[in-house]
């Protein structure tokens, strides 16, 4: 009977729930300010702060395993590949509503986006068809010919 080659997999399939549990942090809170005039009146104010964001390379630092180790996971365990799906998912709308509310820079929602979600800055245009020289620019190369 053949052993396995390597040490054996760390994967545990409650890690699935532990990912989409990590990455399911509010975007942000509501946070209270006093402030006190000269005559000593209280006036409070609200005002909505950002999370900290979570990211999936915390997580593997949490469970003590490489980024990649994970991504390898999701190609062998479906069920890890949804979780790992839905962290990315949650990460996105995270980025998105701090961002739509104010709480980022716009620069760095906007880098954030475009770099850490499938969002892009540009549209895709595909073109088909022949490609041909203008009736004026094919006059023009002619004019030179009979020189």
């Amino acid at each position: 009977m053949a052993h396995p080659i390597g040490r054996p997999s760390k994967y545990k399939p409650e890690y699935c729930q532990q990912l989409v549990e990590f990455m399911s942090r509010e975007p942000y809170r509501e946070v209270q300010d006093v402030f006190t005039d000269k005559n000593g009146n209280e006036r409070i104010s609200s005002r909505l702060v950002a999370n900290d964001p979570q990211f999936i390379t915390a997580f593997a630092r949490k469970i003590d395993v490489e980024t990649s180790t994970m991504y390898d996971w999701g190609k062998e365990h479906a069920d890890f590949h949804s979780a790992l799906i839905c962290a990315r998912e949650l990460q996105t709308e995270f980025i998105a509503t701090n961002g739509m509310n104010g709480l980022f820079n716009a620069q760095f929602t906007k880098f954030a986006a475009v770099n850490m979600t499938d969002w892009r800055d540009k549209q895709e245009v595909e073109h088909s068809g022949n490609v041909s020289l203008s009736s004026r620019m094919q006059s023009l190369l002619s004019d030179d010919d009979k020189k």
